[in-house]
């Protein structure tokens, strides 16, 4: 992220014109105030970031076990509630 920021930077001063979508997405990620989105092993994680709402700031996505015991961000992991599923009984 950094790098492409550099790069447009670069690309500004040397006159040429850019367009940059979703320009609170890079604030976000660049400040580290993003959300990372934790997936079930049998997600993949590309384009995972799309299964979460737009007003969650989900960019990135990684599977719980990727993450280390020892990480320091494993106290501020929050779930959200998950509305139980039940079966449609027929009379």
């Amino acid at each position: 992220m950094v790098e492409t920021m550099k790069i447009a930077l670069d690309l500004t001063q040397a006159g040429l014109p850019i367009e940059l979508h979703d320009a609170e997405e890079f604030t976000l990620r660049l400040l580290g105030a993003d959300n990372v989105g934790i997936i079930p092993d049998y997600l993949v994680n590309h384009r995972a970031a799309q299964e979460f709402e737009k007003e969650d700031k989900v960019f990135d996505c990684a599977h719980l076990y990727d993450l280390p015991r020892t990480n320091r961000i494993l106290p501020f992991v929050t779930w959200k509630p998950i509305t139980p599923q039940r079966p449609m009984i027929r009379l």
